[in-house]
């Protein structure tokens, strides 16, 4: 039998392969002891491996963990109770909540995706405990320096999960709440009843208060009563006003004043019926005054008083009498009025000059009696209707600058035929401003004639700037 020997070769190999070997297994020596100093950190684990020494296998299932396996629920169930107890401890003060969130990195440190979603959930409630007493706590404190409106709001936010927090908020914020309405209340009250009365302070007391306590019964029915007695006071001041300012010659500060208040409380039907009254009799006054400037001859200052009434009430439908009583009071020009029975009687359609060289522009209401050189007339007239509306006569006559005539040419002013007034003229006779009382005439004639002459040759006179007044 053959013996074989190894080659110096082949045994290099087989111990360098048996190194290799040795020093794998230290390195995953090394990792479990390195898992298991991880693990004996954690209370969880030193719980369970105090409780169960005997059975290894929750270390196990961990292990199995760390190498890819997921463990067995079991395996997890000590650090679920651990979690409980955590939980426990800090509802009953035996932890903070720093210190409780402390505890439970730990375990999320391990690195399982189910424990660490429990760890989570715990934390997150812990953490919303913790907030509801913190807020409590400052509810409390604001509470106790008197800021009761911002404790009220602190004590609402107090939310149920912490349920002994919870039930001291709302205990806590009842007596608040009561409290504040009371002080706001008497605050209120003190506005209202001193000398005078600060309507304004008080309202605005109890719309803060009503910040606060929304919808509470007891400050809006205050506020209401405020606010109606704030609205009295506005109305009494502004139909005071409103009076002194008329009665005292100025209508537009006691419209103004009443427009102010009706813009305030606009459905406020006592400001609605003392502006419509006021409003009523101001137009029939307007009325009333126009008509007595017509009778006194001062036809002219009815378009001042239109203007105001206009400036006030541009639309209102009780100007248009006044203005047809404005438009009637106007001069009318005798040229504006309907005409018949002209008889060698015309309109100038030049400019004519008389005897004194005064000159006269043909404005259309510019007339001429017969003033040609052919013989045989003996008058010459026009007729103009007045129809009883009017009662003065206001026109210039002179003689036209080609009179001739040596013997006086009458001008007669005839109202229904009869004779109001007369003026003679002759070469050395000016211009005349004539006026004559025509109340009632219906037709007015002028009339021109011979008084000695045979006729009108060469003795036309001028007829200027004639009118008709109210």
């Amino acid at each position: 039998m053959t013996t074989h020997h190894l080659t110096g070769k082949n045994q290099t190999r087989r111990l360098h392969t048996a190194s290799v070997i040795i020093i794998l297994l230290l390195c995953l020596l090394a990792a479990e002891c390195f898992l298991l100093f991880r693990l004996s950190r954690v209370p969880a684990y030193r719980k369970t491996e105090s409780a169960i020494p005997s059975d290894p296998d929750p270390v196990s299932a961990f292990l199995r963990h760390y190498r890819g396996v997921p463990p067995e629920d079991s395996a997890l169930e000590p650090f679920f109770s651990a979690l409980d107890d955590i939980s426990g401890n800090y509802s009953s003060g035996a932890l903070t909540a720093e210190q409780a969130a402390a505890e439970i990195s730990k375990m999320q440190a391990l690195g399982s995706e189910l424990l660490t979603k429990e760890c989570d959930l715990c934390l997150k409630e812990i953490n919303q405990k913790d907030d509801s007493r913190k807020t409590l706590a400052k509810a409390d404190s604001l509470s106790e320096t008197h800021n009761t409106a911002d404790a009220i709001r602190m004590y609402r936010q107090v939310s149920e999960a912490d349920a002994e927090s919870y039930a001291a908020a709302q205990k806590a914020l009842a007596e608040a709440e009561t409290l504040y309405r009371q002080e706001m209340l008497a605050k209120a009250d003190t506005l209202h009843q001193q000398e005078p009365p600060d309507y304004d302070g008080e309202i605005e007391c109890l719309k803060d208060a009503l910040t606060v306590l929304e919808r509470d019964r007891e400050l809006t029915a205050a506020l209401a009563k405020a606010e109606s007695s704030l609205q009295d006071l506005r109305r009494h001041q502004a139909m005071q006003s409103a009076r002194m300012s008329y009665d005292n010659g100025h209508p537009a500060e006691a419209f103004s004043a009443l427009n102010q208040a009706l813009s305030d409380y606009p459905d406020d039907t006592l400001l609605d019926f003392s502006f419509r009254n006021l409003r009523c009799r101001y137009l029939q006054e307007t009325k009333e005054s126009a008509e007595k400037m017509i009778q006194d001859g001062k036809a002219a200052d009815v378009a001042g008083l239109l203007n105001e009434a206009e400036s006030l009430f541009p639309d209102a439908a009780e100007l248009a009498a006044i203005r047809e009583l404005a438009a009637a009071a106007q001069p009318k020009l005798l040229s504006a009025l309907e005409t018949r029975a002209f008889k060698d009687f015309d309109a100038a359609k030049a400019e004519c000059t008389d005897l004194k060289g005064n000159h006269y522009p043909a404005n259309g209401n510019l007339y001429c009696s017969y003033s040609d050189a052919l013989t045989g007339r003996k008058s010459s007239s026009g007729e103009f209707a007045l129809d009883g509306k009017f009662r003065t006569l206001t026109l210039t006559a002179a003689p036209l600058d080609s009179f001739q005539a040596d013997e006086p040419i009458i001008l007669e002013i005839l109202g229904d035929g009869k004779l109001l007034t007369s003026y003679p003229f002759d070469r050395s006779t000016g211009a005349f401003s004539i006026q004559a009382d025509v109340t009632g005439v219906k037709w007015l004639k002028l009339r021109v004639y011979p008084l000695r002459t045979p006729d009108l040759r060469n003795a036309g006179i001028i007829l200027a700037d004639g009118k008709v007044s109210p």
